[in-house]
């Protein structure tokens, strides 16, 4: 099948290509050059690097599946194009956040999610049974009955949380931020919980049903390859848990500078003769991270605001109390994880710099 659908592949890996080309050509441009620095330049180029090997991993499992020959077209071109239009439409977003020339990462994030799971959605009641697509769990790989009424459950619940992302579009970050973890882990476990239930129902009944563990896995190739597969989803979801909800921040006060360190970004270091002048506010406007890590609990490095332009930021997620310095003419923002915690930050560095 590779042979048959090896001008898909080749155009649409070179669509996938062709936000990095971009991204070199505007580095030269004497007008948008300077705008992108090295560090946001990585932003551009990784991302589409990961987008085509995810590309070209996942075609080549689909086209080796023998059950995949009989696949509805609609999905097939579904995986074939995805990811390209996602590296297109993300490579975008992130050029315009980087240079300075949009502010509204948020909307963006939720627009582009929600409408995945929406034409996800649309496409899962058309997947026929096999071993590469869809919601692959023992009761569905060995009930062609189970399996279709499975996707025909989840497409309806993967559209009801694509209009549950799409709604964080219109909320405050405050409020839109606790609605895509909800719709994923709905879309992820839900189908799943409903393709056991129906097993169980059709046993019930008294109705002819199999052993999965014995139908789905029958050599110890194929038992290896399961367990295999789901210590991978347990340690990727371990670690989606806990870089999204899991982490601080530690402050060290040294004799001539202080260190903000962390163990998901590069550690800030500042020479207290090098603060112009520091401030400390009880409301806090982050903006938009443009190049850096951000979590439910953590954001660090580079943002940009309608107040300080770009600026340099280490904090906890919220809009909280925080202190603002200016260091070389830089501004750089810290916090700590609640008011009595940014409150003895800022005396520590009034007591450094003799308030500067």
């Amino acid at each position: 099948m590779i042979r048959k659908y090896r001008w898909k592949i080749l155009i649409s890996s070179l669509l996938i290509l062709f936000p990095p080309a971009l991204s070199l050509f505007l580095l030269t441009s004497p007008e948008i050059g300077p705008d992108l620095s090295m560090n946001r330049l990585k932003i551009l180029l990784w991302m589409p690097a990961v987008m085509l090997a995810a590309h070209l991993i996942g075609i080549w499992f689909c086209l080796h599946d023998p059950k995949n020959r009989e696949q509805h077209p609609a999905v097939l071109d579904f995986i074939f194009w995805i990811c390209p239009l996602a590296s297109v439409s993300a490579w975008a977003a992130a050029y315009q956040v980087t240079a300075g020339r949009f502010n509204d990462g948020p909307f963006v994030t939720f627009l582009a999610v929600g409408m995945m799971f929406l034409a996800m959605g649309n496409y899962m009641p058309k997947i026929s049974p096999n071993q590469t697509l869809g919601i692959r769990v023992p009761w569905t790989l060995w009930d062609e009955e189970n399996w279709k009424a499975t996707h025909r459950m989840s497409g309806r619940v993967w559209v009801i949380c694509g209009c549950l992302v799409l709604a964080g579009c219109f909320l405050p970050w405050e409020i839109g931020k606790y609605l895509m973890a909800p719709a994923i882990l709905t879309a992820a476990f839900i189908p799943i919980a409903y393709s056991y239930l129906f097993y169980r129902r059709k046993k019930k009944r008294g109705e002819p049903v199999r052993d999965p563990s014995k139908t789905v896995f029958q050599s110890p190739r194929q038992q290896t390859a399961a367990r295999v597969s789901v210590a991978v989803t347990v340690l990727i979801v371990a670690f989606i848990v806990v870089t999204l909800f899991v982490g601080d921040l530690h402050f060290r006060y040294g004799e001539e500078s202080f260190t903000v360190h962390s163990v998901y970004w590069p550690d800030l270091n500042v020479r207290y003769d090098e603060i112009e002048s520091m401030e400390y506010r009880q409301v806090d406007s982050p903006g938009t991270r443009t190049n850096g890590y951000g979590s439910m609990r953590l954001l660090m490095g580079d943002f940009r605001n309608r107040e300080f332009g770009s600026y340099l930021r280490y904090s906890y997620t919220g809009h909280g109390p925080c202190i603002v310095l200016k260091v070389n003419g830089e501004t750089i923002v810290v916090g700590g994880k609640d008011e009595s915690d940014t409150r003895a930050v800022y005396e520590e560095l009034t007591a450094h710099t003799g308030g500067t």
